[in-house]
Parts: structure tokens; sequence; C-alpha cells
């Protein structure tokens, strides 16, 4: 297929826009000083770089600097400093925000920022982590971070969690997924797309015309494919790829996308602004027949994906999230033993068992509802079915071993919560006592 112009960079993945993270600080800091903020990154090992490029508009001041290897791993790294006055634009980000009611207004009233901007490498996920830790190491009492490039404010302490952890955070954390509905007495679905893949050297992502109601499933598929595509690079347009047991999907550049979909659903020619005209891929099912031309709509998997789908997972990813969960284990078993009784809380633990008559990494990960919790073992009820072992069943009550956790979850009126996300749901807590 042709691409039309400026995709070949993003689907070849040398091209990785900058990707600035703000800073913003508590209102009693006042102007930031250039030098003590030299002296901040002088403290953490960073050297005086050459460049001296400046990528933040109406900035106050501004330096490079490189920074050292135990903040950024084994990819160089160069961090552009600079300072700002708190622009009218930060409102429009923080009413997309989930952070706390108490960090929203900390955000508000913050005076001046400090952006540190960086272009990633072909391991975009250290790299953010990276950028994080030279972050929260020059400012440490950040109020919040906004990530420009997808268009999101994390709170302060989420940030200092992230830093503090051994583990990169969730690739999810690269960008953010925007669901638009259309306007009212306009037929069509919601209009998710994300924003923030195009500085890990990828295009960004879309699905039209999508059901209210099926948002979630859909959004699950969405991170899916989204974190395929950072760590292995999007596979050529109109070209089937499996993510999932029985799940193939294609993409198509949205220019061609909007021919096989009614002209007037959001996400529509009239929806592309500057900020929404990119390099982007619009999901579909890949037609029936070899000779097909026309592509099925991605809600044409629906009932698969709401049976209970298996979704595919890079080792590495899995493997991140294994060390993650075990990282903050503590903090699970701390939630549990305080409100594991409750009404409406779910506690659960995914845990790898080989699959019959497959290799010991060749594993299936379930989740199980955790009862109790005694050292590295749970008393605990399997939530689904497996699909590759036949000893187990959906129901099963029994003791697993903790050797083998992949990740864990918390379910409640709050919403769900991680390894990722438990920090925010512990300040909601702190905040409701």
């Amino acid at each position: 297929m042709q691409l039309p112009a400026g995709y070949g960079p993003f689907v070849e993945g040398w091209m990785r826009p900058p990707s600035p993270l703000v800073a913003l600080l508590p209102p009693h800091l006042g102007r930031p000083d250039e030098a003590a903020f030299r002296r901040q990154f002088e403290q953490i090992g960073a050297e005086a770089a050459t460049d001296r490029r400046l990528y933040t508009p109406n900035a106050e001041w501004g330096f490079a600097v490189r920074l050292p290897a135990w903040v950024a791993g084994e990819q160089d790294m160069e961090i552009h400093v600079s300072a700002q006055i708190c622009g009218a634009e930060m409102e429009d980000i923080l009413q997309t925000s989930q952070m706390t009611a108490a960090e929203i207004g900390q955000a508000r009233e913050a005076l001046w920022a400090v952006t540190l901007c960086a272009e990633y490498s072909e391991a975009p996920l250290q790299d953010y982590h990276a950028h994080l830790k030279a972050l929260v190491a020059t400012v440490p009492d950040v109020v919040a971070v906004v990530d420009v490039m997808a268009c999101a404010p994390r709170g302060g302490a989420w940030a200092r969690a992230a830093a503090a952890s051994r583990v990169p955070p969730d690739p999810a954390s690269l960008f953010t997924i925007h669901a638009i509905s259309p306007d009212e007495g306009t037929p069509g679905g919601v209009w998710m797309h994300s924003h923030g893949l195009v500085r890990c050297g990828c295009i960004e992502l879309e699905m039209l015309n999508v059901p209210a109601e099926h948002t979630y499933p859909l959004g699950e598929l969405f991170n899916a494919v989204a974190a395929m595509f950072v760590e292995q690079g999007p596979p050529p347009a109109e070209e089937a790829f499996e993510i999932g047991q029985r799940i193939s999907l294609v993409w198509l550049p949205w220019e061609a996308a909007l021919k096989q979909v009614p002209d007037s659903i959001s996400g529509g020619l009239p929806d592309r602004d500057e900020a929404h005209s990119g390099p982007s891929g619009v999901l579909f099912v890949p037609s029936r027949w070899p000779w097909g031309r026309r592509h099925r709509p991605i809600t044409s998997i629906l009932k698969r994906l709401t049976a209970d789908p298996v979704l595919y997972m890079s080792s590495m990813e899995t493997e991140r999230m294994a060390l993650l969960a075990a990282e903050l284990f503590d903090r699970f078993a701390a939630l549990h033993a305080r409100l594991g009784q409750s009404d409406n809380w779910v506690f659960l633990v995914k845990i790898g068992y080989r699959m019959d008559g497959g290799e010991e990494d060749n594993r299936e990960h379930l989740w199980f509802a955790v009862h109790s919790i005694d050292g590295d073992t749970i008393d605990a009820t399997l939530t689904n079915e497996p699909h590759g072992i036949a000893r187990m069943r959906e129901g099963q009550r029994g003791r697993h071993s903790l050797l083998r956790m992949s990740d864990w979850a918390i379910l409640c009126e709050h919403g769900q919560f991680g390894p990722g996300s438990v920090g925010e749901l512990e300040a909601i807590l702190e905040e409701e006592a």
C-alpha cells in the first residue's frame, strides 16, 4: 500500500519528536533559579552538553545536560532544561486529569514550571523511566508532571513512586487514549485515538465508530496493540497481524480509513486539525477473503473480546510486570489486610502456569481472587476458565505460590488499580480518611 507523505519515518522507526515533561513547582518556591538547577544536575552527576536548543517557547532560561549512567542506563541521553511561567493551557490539560482533587488544586496554584525535554531511543520505556528519574532527582517536591506528548497530567506522588522503582512504568504511561463522542444528534460512535506514540518512533493509533458501551474491551485491545507497536514497530499497512488467540487486525492510514467509514462520524475530516492529522493508523479486522478490498470494522470481533479473550503479551512486558508486582506486593497485602473483607472490594493476583504439553516458559496467566495471604502463598479462587490447562477450572479454590505471580489488581468503587497505580488508590484513601 502506498503510504501518504510523512508516514515513512514513523513506520520505519527512526523519527522520534522531542518529548517534554513539565514539572509544576509549588507556588511558595517562586521563580526557579537557573544556577540552583544547574547545581541540582551536577549533584546527580550530569554533565553540561553542547546542544543549547530550547524546545519550550517563552522560556526564562535554559541549558542542556547529559545524564549519568545511573539515570540513563545503557542509552546516552540528553536533557534540555528550561523554566517558564505556567500558562492557561495547563488548565485544559488538568481537565483530563485522573489526579486526586488535592493534587489538581495544588497544580492549579502553581505559578512556575520547569520543562525537561528529551528525545527517546529505540528503548522508549527505559528512556521515559530515566526521564522521570532525572525530573524527580532535580525537582523532588514537584506538584504535578504534565506529559505534553501524551496530553497527560500525573500527580507528584506518582512521579516520585515511578522514579524510585527499579522497574519502568507500564507501557501505557507512554500514551493516552482520548475517546471523543459525536455531537448530540450526530450518528456514529466514539472516536478513540492515542497521543504520545510518535515519540517512540511509531505511528499513533485509532479506532473509529466505537459503541460507547464497548470502549472498555476495545480499550484493552488498543493498549495491547500499542504496546506491541512500541516494542516491535508497526507491521506494514494492510498486513494482518495477530494480537491474540484467534484475533487478527490490520491498520490503515487515517486518510485511507476514512474512505471505508461514513463521512459524518466522529474522527472524520472536520475533526482533523493540526493535532489530529499526523501519521496515524486506524485499526480494522482483515477482510475474510484474500481479494477483499474492504476491511471489517473493529466492532466485528466484539463478541470474541467480551468472552474472556487471550491477548498476547511479549516476554519482555510479562517480565516487567512480574518484577513490578513483586516489588510492590507488600502494599497490595497491606490493603488486603485492611479492606479485603469489605463489600465491593476485590483483590486479584495473576499467576502463570505451564500449559499442557508446553515448555517451561510457555505459560498461561490466570487471575485468582484472593481470600487470604500467608507469606509467599495465597488462598484464592480461579476467576477465569483456562484455555490450555485441563487440570484447572474456573471456580476452583486452593493455595497457590506467589513465585509465579505476574501481576495483581484491586477493584473497588474508586476504579481498578494495579502496581503502577496503587499510589493513586492510597492517595484517595488518605484523602477520604
